[in-house]
């Protein structure tokens, strides 16, 4: 009789831990894992805009109120790769907030020729664009780049990641009258990327005022 009653409740423990382990893994990291792969990466994303831990650039930095007051250019940073893994048939871009778990931009369906986007590419606000396809952002659901501009005084890490992707053309679901999300692409590339390369920057809005008990995220200006 204990047997019958221990063992279920043994069960039921290890469900809800692999359950947890498994919500925080997909909050830790909320884009798509890569494919097993034997080989070492060489994989390399860079730009001429901006160094891998740099502060954002004011070129960079978006030309409307989001979190703070900005005045920057909303200017997509050039970006080149290299060394892309055997069998690539497409490639994927995104700018993803890492602080706030939100995406600035995200184009796919790239083609495998195709290993740099020029400065300003992000300036398009339609759903086809010269070098491929792109969501709405996750922010004002808007196609097209939308440069970074956090709330005063708090540091955000802001992430652009090229995958290298086995399909070569994704075809997103998404309702009638919306657009494709982020999300949506996401979940399109689970399983087909073979690998992924990022560089990541950083910035913060200086406050306008003294921050209050009232008031603890006081307007900000960027840049």
């Amino acid at each position: 009789m204990k047997t019958r009653v221990v063992l279920p409740v043994l069960f039921l423990g290890l469900v809800v831990i692999l359950v947890g382990a498994s919500a925080r893994s997909k909050a830790a990291q909320p884009l798509p894992a890569l494919r097993a792969t034997n080989w070492e990466s060489h994989f390399r994303l860079s730009s001429k805009i901006f160094e891998d831990g740099e502060a954002i650039p004011g070129s960079m930095i978006a030309n409307t109120t989001v979190g703070s007051v900005c005045d920057g250019q909303n200017r997509s940073p050039e970006l080149s790769w290299t060394d892309a893994p055997e069998g690539t048939k497409s490639f994927v871009v995104t700018l993803y907030d890492r602080t706030a778990g939100v995406t600035h931009w995200a184009a796919y369906n790239i083609p495998p020729t195709i290993y740099k986007l020029d400065e300003n590419a992000g300036r398009h606000t339609t759903a086809e664009v010269p070098f491929g396809d792109q969501t709405v952002n996750s922010v004002f659901f808007t196609f097209g780049y939308l440069g970074p501009c956090p709330p005063s005084g708090l540091v955000h890490h802001y992430e652009f990641t090229v995958y290298a992707l086995d399909k070569d053309h994704l075809d997103l679901p998404s309702p009638p009258g919306f657009p494709p999300d982020p999300e949506a692409l996401y979940r399109a590339m689970f399983d087909h990327v073979l690998d992924k390369a990022s560089i990541l920057g950083h910035l913060s809005c200086t406050a306008d005022s003294t921050p209050t008990a009232t008031d603890p995220n006081p307007t900000g200006t960027c840049p």
